[in-house]
């Protein structure tokens, strides 16, 4: 399999016997070692919302799917992953965005989130946004200022409750994953995650829950 390098994308999209309904882009920015995103940013890209269209018209596709593209240096596009289920694209909409039209197919129009609207997870940027590997040429002054300038995705001013949980939420995530012996990235994922490992083992991790 050949090996590319380029521009990184995540894409999360809602659909209805192959109409394309709802759809955010986002690029990879800061991520844990160059895979889980930890922030967000709306944009749009015509090449990678027409590539969608027509795979999703073609599978005559309902449902929830996420893409991954890299997009090399002459333009072209290379899908790497697909989700068939709900994923971080879904942080990007607000209420205004009428997300909830596109589940119900009720919307005359495609939905998206607004573009340029960022999102972060904040508590995951403290804990790996900072470091080198978060992003290509990562500077702590680059970091800091992207992280004081954007809205963590949990916070709400009217409902501030669960934000100030969320230490709560994560120290029992660190000690789930002291427990199982996995870091956290791998914890996040090791229930629907498999990069093939023996089926066993996924089962055994379960059982320790």
């Amino acid at each position: 399999q050949e090996w590319v390098t380029g521009k990184k994308f995540c894409t999360y999209s809602v659909c209805h016997h192959g109409k394309l309904s709802a759809l955010s882009i986002y690029p990879v920015n800061y991520a844990i070692d160059g895979n889980s995103c930890l922030t967000f940013e709306s944009i749009d890209h015509q090449g990678i919302l027409d590539w969608i269209t027509h795979f999703v018209k073609s599978m005559n596709y309902t449902g929830q799917i996420a893409f991954d593209f890299i997009e090399i240096d002459d333009g072209r596009l290379f899908a790497i992953e697909c989700n068939p289920r709900a994923t971080s694209g879904l942080l990007l909409f607000g209420l205004k965005d009428g997300l909830c039209t596109a589940f119900l197919d009720t919307n005359k129009q495609l939905v998206r989130p607004k573009k340029g609207s960022r999102r972060q997870i904040a508590a995951g940027m403290l804990l790996y946004g900072w470091r080198k590997g978060a992003k290509p040429g990562n500077k702590i002054t680059d970091f800091l200022k992207h992280f004081l300038s954007t809205k963590d995705v949990i916070y709400r001013t009217r409902d501030i409750k669960p934000f100030l949980s969320e230490p709560l939420v994560f120290a029992k995530i660190w000690l789930n994953s002291k427990r199982m012996k996995l870091s956290i990235p791998n914890y996040f994922t090791f229930d629907h995650d498999w990069n093939g490992e023996p089926i066993e083992t996924k089962k055994e991790i379960k059982a320790a829950l």
